[in-house]
């Protein structure tokens, strides 16, 4: 399922709406700078892209513009050397965007939070009321 936002932005930016969390699937070290050109060079952006390295394989790719951001996860599936690069829109506000993702796809009762303080998490889980007799949507507005 690939969830698009249809929430406005607001014009009080703190920079992080054109951030984009993104991590490669393999077990092995890589050429991280590699990485970094080869994927400057496929995405086609006029604007500045920068790549912040995180734990566990993890990457926050800062975008030039909002515009970049909403295109490229949605471009198609990146490989690089063979290894999936998977790369997801970066969210402030976790509760938000749960209540967003959940009230897409039905009623919410319940979001389940791993780290209690605030912290990054693994996953949320969230209990939603959905209509048995209708089929999933594989993308959610």
């Amino acid at each position: 399922m690939r969830f698009v936002s249809t929430k406005v932005v607001s014009t009080s930016s703190q920079g992080f709406e054109t951030w984009a969390i993104g991590k490669l699937m393999v077990e092995e070290k890589v050429n991280r700078e590699a990485m970094y050109q080869v994927f400057k060079s496929l995405w086609f952006t006029k604007e500045d892209v920068n790549f912040l390295s995180l734990k566990e394989r993890a990457i926050l790719v800062k975008f030039g513009n909002e515009d970049n951001k909403k295109r490229i996860p949605n471009l198609s599936s990146w490989l690089f050397y063979q290894c999936l690069f998977n790369l997801v829109p970066y969210v402030k506000d976790k509760k938000q965007m749960a209540m967003e993702v959940g009230n897409a796809i039905g009623e919410v009762l319940a979001i389940d939070w791993r780290d209690r303080d605030g912290g990054w998490t693994e996953y949320m889980r969230l209990r939603v009321i959905i209509d048995v007799h209708k089929p999933l949507l594989r993308v959610v507005h």
